[in-house]
């Protein structure tokens, strides 16, 4: 299902995006794309949860040694 939605949506916005380009022309169409995608990155910090801290009683991870 989840997989249904999501080519879906793929398939949608490549039809917008192209729709876009044959109404408005190269570069509002470029724009508008870049406006779209600048919005669902600021959505997705608001709505996705933060990393949690490392608590400070943890040990620190030690470093990977280089190979030689």
């Amino acid at each position: 299902m989840l997989q249904t939605g999501q080519a879906l949506a793929r398939l949608l916005g490549a039809a917008g995006f192209g729709a876009a380009w044959t109404l408005w022309g190269q570069r509002p169409a470029l724009w508008a794309a870049a406006l779209a995608l600048a919005g669902a990155l600021a959505a997705a910090a608001r709505i996705l949860p933060a990393a949690p801290l490392p608590s400070p009683a943890a040990p620190p991870i030690p470093p990977v040694p280089e190979a030689p």
